[in-house]
């Protein structure tokens, strides 16, 4: 169950097409933070374990010599190394095997639902960990490919669950006859319940980012699952802005919003078009959206891009500030 104060500046709202959703709890001002989300678990991707700690997800450039001695995972510190040895301990000699059409990106996922199920099996009531299993799948979505590999990944993972002592939650008749339909060879509960788990990760997790100084698209460096962050549906032109702060997302408004409006965030870059973030939308996230913008307005990004670098701008004081390059507007 998610716990939010009464007195907060956000509220779950529920709805029968869009589930539940965030909206404003009292009129709120542009630029006040309104959430603070920890990951339940996070990954560095496949083309970043180098320079990126597996840890704190800081940058480890240039790479030093704390590193994993049976795998590709490298910290910026011994003291980053030795907090994370548990939990390594339990996936490192766990790797995705087979051939997949997307092999980096598949690895990633799988990387962080091994992290997801760890917390899962020593803190199995933690309302995080609720959380995610109440998640949306859009499981019918899907094509048949990636339910496909879905089912291939989640053979894996339970290999994996078996490995760590992992115990299933209650997963009703309902949900596994939903997941067994889509598939010819019978599954176990187990098996049933990890590839919903798999599409829920797909649809909920959040990738990982920074900007650069050269204007050019912000480039990704891991992936995470925030577990109070998965009820701000999307926009193209959102009143919520969001930036890493620590291991952390802070949700800060970009203009006023007023009492009971639906609070929304986007989930793609903004350097996209609207065709392109149309496709994308549909292909990776299952829905049409149907925002202001993709309605033929006009965008305003400088309300929340730097204009020098395009890195995100944050609040700070009675200024607002690029989270890249640190300019002040």
């Amino acid at each position: 169950m998610l716990h939010l104060e009464p007195e907060g500046y956000v509220k779950l709202a529920q709805d029968p097409l869009y589930g539940r959703y965030f909206v404003a709890n009292q009129d709120i001002k542009a630029g006040q933070k309104i959430l603070v989300s920890t990951p339940i678990a996070s990954i560095v991707d496949h083309a970043s374990k180098h320079i990126v700690c597996s840890k704190c997800l800081t940058s480890n450039s240039p790479p030093n010599n704390f590193k994993c001695q049976e795998c590709d995972y490298s910290y910026c510190s011994k003291e980053c190394m030795e907090m994370d040895k548990a939990d390594h301990t339990l996936e490192c000699s766990f790797k995705l095997s087979g051939n997949f059409p997307d092999q980096g990106y598949v690895s990633d996922y799988f990387d962080l639902l091994k992290r997801i199920l760890i917390k899962a099996t020593k803190f199995p009531s933690d309302p995080d960990v609720q959380i995610v299993y109440s998640a949306v799948d859009n499981f019918s979505s899907f094509s048949n490919e990636k339910t496909k590999e879905f089912y291939n990944v989640a053979l894996q993972l339970e290999q994996f669950c078996q490995s760590i002592g992992y115990k299933m939650p209650d997963f009703p008749t309902k949900e596994f006859n939903r997941i067994q339909s889509r598939y010819s060879v019978e599954l176990s509960p187990l098996t049933a319940s990890l590839v919903s788990l798999i599409a829920k990760e797909e649809c909920n997790s959040f990738g990982l980012y920074y900007s650069t100084t050269n204007k050019e698209p912000r480039k990704g460096y891991g992936l995470a699952f925030f577990p109070t962050a998965i009820f701000f549906n999307h926009s193209c032109d959102p009143n919520v802005s969001y930036y890493k702060s620590n291991n952390q997302y802070e949700f800060f408004t970009v203009v006023p919003v007023k009492k009971g409006e639906s609070l929304y965030i986007s989930y793609l870059d903004f350097s996209t078009n609207t065709q392109e973030r149309k496709q994308i939308l549909k292909q990776v996230f299952h829905f049409d959206c149907g925002c202001r913008v993709c309605n033929g307005a006009e965008f305003q990004q400088s309300k929340w891009l730097c204009d020098e670098c395009k890195g995100f701008m944050k609040p700070e004081v009675e200024q607002w500030i690029c989270t890249s390059c640190k300019k002040l507007n």
